[in-house]
């Protein structure tokens, strides 16, 4: 199998798993939701990497750190 199409895979048994940890309790941090719901916003997600590839840049990052913030409640 060619290492995009494993990847993929790898993706989508994620995806369809996360519903199942969410029910048994298991902190799902979800950035991809954050970066989704810009992109139906018409901002692409090219804006939010640093090398316009798959590195975050600083607001990039920021919406994982606040996906992450969301799991301790204050």
């Amino acid at each position: 199998m060619a290492p995009a199409a494993r990847t993929a895979r790898r993706w989508r048994r994620l995806a369809g798993s996360l519903p199942r940890r969410r029910r048994h309790g298991v902190p799902v941090a979800d950035a991809s939701l954050r970066y989704g719901r810009l992109w139906r916003r018409g901002i692409p997600y090219q804006t939010l990497m640093e090398n316009d590839i798959n590195h975050p840049n600083t607001f990039g990052h920021s919406l994982f750190a606040d996906s992450l913030l969301a799991l301790f409640p204050r």
